[in-house]
């Protein structure tokens, strides 16, 4: 075996998928199988660095996964409860809610790489504030207590 190098070019990019491919189906823990990933790892940064691919919006995507597998929009509306949710997710003008998301998933049984495409779309909701927090006041804060019922100095308020 050759020494396992950085991918550099095209060409070095195209042997590391040949070299992969022949690796294939290694008995785990092996060296073979050692050398598999970490080719892997490289051709996995070097097509990160080199090749990317547009964002694609959910509703695409769960089209065309619909499409491949044989699913209708009115299935989709009758897993979401809504006709006009279903078109509207299907179109691009609302986004796949996670609840949609754990039922198509349960339902169609959604390959993981098709949820990690609209799992990559949610955006955690900011966390707005219902009223401002109260403002603490000295003034009316509890005082400590004296023992033994002694008086306060001069000039102390108890």
């Amino acid at each position: 075996m050759r020494e396992v190098r950085t991918i550099r070019t095209p060409a070095d990019h195209r042997a590391a998928l040949t070299e992969l491919a022949s690796l294939w189906g290694a008995p785990p823990g092996s060296r073979k199988s050692d050398r598999l990933d970490l080719l892997a790892t490289l051709i996995e940064i070097y097509e990160d660095q080199h090749f990317t691919l547009p964002p694609c919006p959910g509703g695409k995507v769960l089209k065309a996964f619909m499409a491949q597998k044989g699913h209708t929009q009115a299935e989709l509306a009758h897993l979401l409860g809504s006709a006009p949710r279903a078109s509207e997710i299907l179109s691009g003008k609302r986004d796949l809610s996670r609840r949609a998301y754990q039922i198509l998933l349960e339902a169609w049984a959604i390959p993981p790489g098709c949820a990690m495409r609209w799992a990559a779309e949610w955006r955690p909701a900011p966390v707005v504030p219902t009223r401002p927090p109260a403002k603490l006041s000295t003034a009316s804060a509890p005082q400590p207590r004296r023992q033994g019922g002694a008086e306060p100095p001069a000039g102390e308020e108890s």
